[in-house]
């Protein structure tokens, strides 16, 4: 069985891409996060909001294998599925990235 987690809806959206879920199209949230590649000892403060930007996710569970397809909106050369060691099969079919995933974890 597959949950995909309900989108809890804020005023900030974004929309990179667009997903699938074993072929059903899921919502995605969307989460402020830090711009720079590099993060640095905690400040004393939060970064501010001209140092981040908007960047979509998913939350599922499931406990059988998924396949994810993915359609990304601007062009794009490569793609990275992370952590690296994970070892998920992930491939490029024209303008879109299907990762398949066979077990759990934070991908």
């Amino acid at each position: 069985m597959v949950n995909v987690y309900k989108v809890t809806k804020t005023e900030i959206f974004c929309e990179d891409y667009s997903i699938k879920v074993n072929g059903n199209k899921a919502e995605l949230n969307t989460a402020r996060v830090s711009a720079h590649p590099l993060n640095r000892r905690w400040p004393g403060h939060q970064r501010g909001i001209e140092q981040t930007e908007l960047v979509n996710f998913l939350s599922l569970a499931a406990d059988e294998p998924i396949t994810l397809e993915i359609e990304p909106k601007n062009s794009f050369e490569s793609f990275t599925v992370r952590p690296r060691e994970s070892l998920v099969n992930a491939k490029r079919e024209g303008d879109k990235i299907i990762v398949n995933i066979d077990k759990a974890g934070y991908y």
